[in-house]
């Protein structure tokens, strides 16, 4: 056998390990992605499961604590406004 036969050989060989790895990494991708296709209709059943009541609570709780936040920022604005006050009256004092 020359050179030249060799060479072939060996392309020939490469280019069937290429086909064959190529099929298997796009079976597995196409596995993996009818896999979480599947997931993802069965989150949104769930979701689609959920009664109202129990996002109108999650919704309700949400208000609840940004409405508690907002007092306690307007508690802190109000305390550091009245800092500043006192240490303008006590620059002004002294």
């Amino acid at each position: 056998m020359t050179l030249y036969d060799w060479l072939m050989l060996t392309s020939i060989a490469c280019l069937i390990v290429i086909t064959f790895s190529g099929t298997f990494l796009l079976n597995r991708a196409r596995k993996n992605i009818d896999q979480q296709t599947l997931e993802i209709k069965r989150s949104t059943e769930q979701l689609k499961a959920i009664p109202e009541s129990v996002t109108w609570e999650m919704h309700s709780k949400l208000n609840e604590m940004k409405d508690r936040l907002k007092l306690s920022w307007r508690i802190f604005m109000f305390v550091r406004r009245q800092r500043k006050k006192r240490k303008l009256k006590k620059r002004m004092m002294s």
